[in-house]
């Protein structure tokens, strides 16, 4: 058996256009099998602290509900305007969250990953609290007490790791999230619909044949 095709996926928690990433890498997944190999890595659109008012920040959320927006393309991600909540304030405290619940496993990853954007985006939570955060784990059924552990033990060293990731994605050719990576050679900018993702894993696959 060759060994699976890398896609290595740069996306942003705070990041409209990435939930639709998210569900379109899910059915990837599902069709591919052992074939691929997901590793997500961050793409912080906000790396610094940035506090914005309710209002300014419903504004901001319309886009998400707009006939042009993430949310006219893919029906499975729910987006919903802003209410009266705290809005985020950067993209760190979650890509950190995210790198602890990798290390509850790959489906506790996956399964905290849409949790968390379907707090922010359908249910308007504040995800850079970690009130937020402690309580999307506790959905999922991973340790709240372990996972707020590390986030207090590891904070440091994992917020070191996500500015690593996205100084490696720009190295790469990485611009835009979501950015999907293939074999750390070719990035696909953008939330692609299904078929052109299938189209360029299935190039990589038929030229290892050929190769083969």
């Amino acid at each position: 058996m060759t060994d699976p095709v890398l896609l290595e996926v740069w996306s942003d928690f705070l990041c409209p256009w990435c939930y639709v990433g998210a569900f379109r890498i899910a059915d990837l997944q599902d069709h591919y099998g052992d074939n691929i190999l997901v590793t997500w890595k961050s793409y912080l659109l906000r790396p610094k602290a940035k506090a914005k008012s309710v209002d300014q920040f419903r504004d901001y959320t319309r886009r998400w509900v707009h006939t042009s927006g993430p949310g006219a393309v893919e029906p499975r991600a729910e987006y919903n305007v802003w209410g009266n909540a705290a809005p985020p304030t950067h993209s760190v405290p979650s890509a950190i969250a995210g790198k602890v619940a990798l290390s509850f496993g790959a489906e506790a990853f996956d399964a905290f990953h849409m949790a968390l954007m379907k707090a922010y985006f359908t249910q308007n939570c504040n995800i850079s609290d970690t009130t937020t955060i402690l309580d999307v784990a506790n959905t999922c059924g991973l340790d709240v007490d372990e996972f707020a552990r590390l986030l207090q033990s590891q904070g440091a060293s994992l917020q070191q790791l996500v500015f690593d990731e996205m100084a490696e994605g720009v190295e790469l050719g990485v611009h835009a999230a979501p950015t999907v990576v293939l074999n750390g050679v070719l990035p696909i900018p953008g939330a692609q619909d299904l078929a052109t993702y299938t189209t360029m894993i299935d190039r990589v696959i038929a030229r290892r044949s050929l190769d083969a």
